[in-house]
């Protein structure tokens, strides 16, 4: 039997897991809002990462400046 001719499985078919390994979340401009980022990452985990923690928080812009929360962004994103 040539190689071609096997049946290979179908990457799209795996299992539902496999979906939610390794997602990298990528958040823009952050500005000082500590409890929007929060519940953005909760909401972003549960809803659309199998409730699974992603592989990396990447965060782009500005983190603080305008928000009321500049200070407490900076520690929560340190930890």
């Amino acid at each position: 039997e040539r190689m071609m001719d096997r049946e290979q499985p179908d990457s799209s078919e795996s299992d539902g897991d496999d979906k939610c390994n390794n997602r990298i979340l990528v958040v823009g401009d952050v500005h000082g809002c500590l409890d929007e980022l929060i519940s953005l990452v909760r909401t972003a985990t549960t809803e659309h990462n199998c409730g699974k923690p992603f592989a990396a928080i990447v965060l782009v812009g500005d983190l603080c400046n305008k928000g009321p929360s500049s200070a407490q962004v900076v520690e929560y994103v340190r930890n």
